[in-house]
């Protein structure tokens, strides 16, 4: 069995840890490995948080765990192994005419990693989160047995708990039929969060697929623009695929440069304006790719703008809270200066799970450089103590530090209670939560 040192990374680059990582080739060599030693499972290492890393400073990645096993089309399901790649299945099922929901916004996922994160997308308002595409998973257990999980409140244990209670080798996954690989896009501009909300609700009642909304956080009512997409009935089937970009030397150092001289709160202040203003209102035909994964294709490596590496904190408000909670939020990051360098906005709708990230309301990223943030100590307690009022979710793939001190004690309990949380399970984002 292939095994290495590296110095582990969270996808942000703000966490590192020197991790020795085993690559099984089978089941057999995975078992033996996980025997006595719940290690957490490494996928598409994507998480921005710290639940990727093990106490015990050991990995297993499923990088081998890759195939495509069944694909059924008159009962529209897929079985895959863990390891696959979002990239790899959109790949495979947009040349079908068939599609996945809810999912995350990268296509360098794996499934596992799905699945383990519970992921969401622009449509979580309509189909939650990517637990409701299992069907069934196939699971090595803590008592290191395979077995076949159908049951929902059994899957629920291994949805959005981050590897703690086994490890995910296969998936079965609902698809969806869809009569073009096409969206209809509406990019509409709005001047306040009242504005926003509204085309919310609206494109929700013309029953478009997915929506989001990016916030120019600097300006005072919350200006911005909104994106919904509806898939199209009919259309000439695109061959268009995902590749796998890498990072050439001179996009490195245009890269280094960018984060060095520009990349500041001030820039970013000038950039959100030049982009609030010289966006267009527009209706288009437009590539489901190209709507979904645009950083992707702009700004593949994106954390690397940052300095110290990438702060995102991913909280979900109640819907009838979420004006109000922004209200505040706005005026404590004007006050202190760390109005959000880029700012996302989804809706979601309640599913009823203690751990999943899902309510009827709205979902807001917070975002930074790490070196810039953590120097704002006073801030970041006045912004615990508003979300902690604010009784906000807060998504746990994304969170550094935050999630221990918003949950109060009975929320914990509950929490334990749904994960059944494994007593030798070492992952650290459990012990900063737990202990």
């Amino acid at each position: 069995m292939k095994s290495y040192k590296i110095n582990l990374s969270n996808w942000s680059e703000t966490i590192f840890k020197e991790t020795k990582v085993y690559e099984p080739k089978n089941i057999n060599e995975l078992s033996s490995l996980y025997k006595n030693n719940h290690i957490i499972p490494l996928g598409g290492n994507n998480s921005y948080g710290d639940c990727i890393f093990d106490k015990s400073r050991r990995s297993i990645s499923t990088k081998n765990f890759n195939k495509i096993i069944k694909f059924d089309i008159k009962k529209k399901f897929i079985d895959v192994q863990s390891g696959v790649i979002l990239r790899d299945l959109l790949n495979f099922l947009l040349q079908k005419n068939f599609i996945i929901q809810s999912l995350p916004g990268t296509y360098s996922a794996t499934i596992g990693g799905c699945i383990s994160c519970n992921v969401h997308g622009k449509d979580a308002f309509k189909n939650g989160t990517f637990s409701n595409n299992i069907i069934s998973l196939k699971v090595l257990n803590l008592k290191n047995k395979i077995v076949r999980i159908k049951k929902k409140k059994d899957i629920s244990i291994y949805t959005g708990t981050h590897g703690i209670n086994g490890i995910i080798l296969e998936a079965r996954l609902k698809v969806e039929k869809i009569l073009s690989n096409q969206l209809l896009t509406v990019t509409k501009k709005f001047d306040n969060i009242n504005t926003m909300v509204s085309h919310f609700n609206y494109f929700i009642n013309k029953k478009f697929d997915y929506m989001g909304a990016w916030v120019d956080h600097y300006s005072d009512n919350g200006r911005g623009i909104f994106k919904a997409s509806k898939w199209l009935k009919s259309h000439k089937l695109n061959d268009y695929s995902i590749y796998k970009k890498e990072l050439s030397n001179l996009r490195k150092f245009i890269y280094f440069l960018f984060r060095k001289i520009f990349i500041s709160r001030y820039f970013i202040r000038i950039f959100n304006k030049f982009l609030y203003f010289f966006s267009s209102q527009n209706e288009k035909k437009q590539n489901f790719l190209d709507f979904y994964y645009p950083q992707e294709n702009l700004l593949p490596y994106e954390k690397k703008l940052f300095n110290g590496g990438k702060i995102n904190i991913q909280v979900l408000v109640k819907e009838k809270n979420f004006k109000k909670f922004y209200k505040n939020l706005n005026t404590l990051c004007k006050y202190y200066y760390c109005e959000s360098w880029w700012m996302g906005i989804k809706k979601h709708k309640f599913e009823n799970s203690e751990h999943f990230f899902s309510d009827n309301g709205y979902d807001l990223t917070l975002q930074w450089s790490k070196d810039f943030i953590y120097k704002k100590k006073t801030f970041l307690k006045k912004l615990l103590n508003l979300l902690k009022k604010n009784k906000v979710k807060i998504y746990l793939a994304q969170d550094s530090f935050f999630a221990r001190y918003i949950f109060d004690k009975r929320s914990l309990i509950k929490i334990k209670k749904s994960i059944k949380i494994d007593k030798k399970a070492n992952s650290q984002l459990y012990k900063r939560l737990f202990n």
